[in-house]
């Protein structure tokens, strides 16, 4: 994660916001199209209950087949995409991207074998081997001052976590001549990908309306905020989830161990995660500006609603990777209708306007609006304990915003003070929770766990 703020700050010293709006344009293209080839093949790997072998290279030759498809439409419609987010030069970076689908697709099974299998220490040393090497090639690429180059980090990650999945799984990651053995993780990574997608296509309209509103400029600022915000939390929340999934999907049947496990997951994430959160909250514009650099207070801005919009998500996607990984869409895709009509009114508001605030505005009010339509919608279907989980919940909240007061107190005594004591506050309280956790039973019971 260090490593990865070092990169934030390297290129932000290389390039405008204007390149990292033709950048952000592509990343986020091509991760539409990952959805697809990607994330629904990777989550299928890591559910599936069958061991046999046959059947994850079946998965592997049905995903490349999809992600060959997509990286040829992508190719091929990379113009008309670049000119509808009104940045022209991000053709360019999409049909580079496009390269990586199959590969990315290819790593994306082999990394979820991995997880089915509770190899966590070989996949999260994958993924650290594979990101670090990305990082230090691509401060490499980007020394030859050329915009394209900023998009040789995520191909490098790609590429070596497909050689490192490779090496650890041998003859299981060869792909097989015949795809019929994967009919059912193909379906379940369609319903999924589907999900993904709607989540996505929300968060990505209002984005190509800020760019065309108010500017490349402003989009590219919003790239650099989102990589120093939602980047790391979205990061530890995937470590997080990740050893959770394969618990999850052996809790298929209502039960009361299941209701408490969810209960407590949801609970003990909001209390680590809520209140630290606050507690940060008033250094992260300090934090933003001393990574990038000058000229770049526009992203500090935004960065302040993207961490509060990051973690308040970061509590709701732990539930959400129960749900899924138990086939209970019904419930995701209720939530992601609601996230959708928050999401379509910031976009709204940012094309009648062209302030970004509505934006900002607009991805805190979804966060909130999905956590609490996906606690209300769980806790009607037994999924967890409703009215238990919403008063802890609130008791979390009020904490992070007590927490935050401090902060805000000082905000105007200098950017090394500001982060100093923001942080002492944050560490004091994780001090204090753990100390106390015989007092949190849902954070005892799974620092208990196995």
């Amino acid at each position: 994660m260090l490593l990865q703020l070092v990169y934030a700050g390297v290129t932000a010293r290389t390039f405008p916001a204007a390149v990292f709006g033709a950048y952000a344009a592509a990343m986020s293209t091509i991760a539409i199209a990952a959805l697809f080839a990607v994330s629904g093949a990777t989550k299928a790997s890591a559910r599936s209950l069958d061991e046999d072998p046959h059947q994850g290279r079946a998965l592997i030759s049905a995903s490349l087949l999809i992600a060959t498809a997509l990286m040829l439409v992508v190719m091929l419609l990379a113009g008309p995409i670049a000119m509808l987010w009104g940045v022209p030069q991000s053709a360019s970076m999409i049909r580079w991207l496009a390269f990586t689908l199959p590969v990315s697709a290819y790593a994306g099974v082999l990394l979820g074998v991995l997880r089915r299998r509770r190899r966590i220490t070989a996949y999260n040393l994958v993924t650290a081997t594979a990101t670090v090497t990305g990082i230090v090639v691509g401060v490499m690429a980007v020394q030859s001052g050329a915009a394209v180059s900023l998009v040789v980090m995520p191909i490098t990650v790609q590429v070596v976590s497909l050689v490192l999945g490779v090496a650890l799984l041998q003859g299981q990651a060869m792909p097989a001549l015949r795809v019929s053995g994967a009919r059912r993780e193909v379906v379940f990574s369609l319903r999924s990908s589907t999900n993904s997608a709607l989540t996505y296509v929300a968060t990505t309209v209002p984005l190509v309306v800020l760019a065309r509103s108010v500017g490349p400029s402003a989009l590219g600022s919003w790239n650099r905020a989102t990589s120093l915000t939602q980047v790391p939390v979205e990061s530890a929340t995937s470590a997080w989830t990740t050893i959770f999934f394969s618990v999850m999907r052996g809790e298929r049947e209502g039960s009361r161990q299941r209701n408490l496990l969810w209960s407590d997951m949801v609970v003990a994430s909001a209390f680590v995660v809520l209140p630290t959160a606050g507690a940060f909250l008033p250094a992260v514009p300090a934090a933003v500006s001393l990574i990038l650099g000058p000229g770049w207070s526009l992203s500090g801005q935004m960065a302040a609603w993207l961490w509060v919009s990051a973690c308040i998500v970061a509590v709701n996607v732990v539930l959400f990777t129960a749900l899924e990984a138990t086939d209970n869409f019904p419930v995701l895709w209720t939530v992601q209708a609601w996230r959708i009509a928050a999401l379509a009114a910031a976009a709204l508001g940012v094309a009648l306007t062209g302030n970004w605030l509505w934006l900002g505005v607009g991805m805190v009010a979804s966060a909130l609006l999905g956590l609490l339509v996906t606690l209300i919608t769980a806790a009607r279907r037994d999924l967890l304990q409703g009215r238990r989980v919403g008063r802890l919940l609130t008791t979390a909240f009020v904490l992070a915003l007590a927490l935050c007061l401090p902060g805000l107190l000082i905000a105007g005594s200098g950017r090394v003070i500001t982060l100093t004591a923001c942080a002492l506050v944050a560490v004091a309280y994780l001090g204090c929770l753990y100390a106390a956790r015989r007092r949190l039973p849902a954070l005892d019971r799974l620092l208990a766990r196995d």
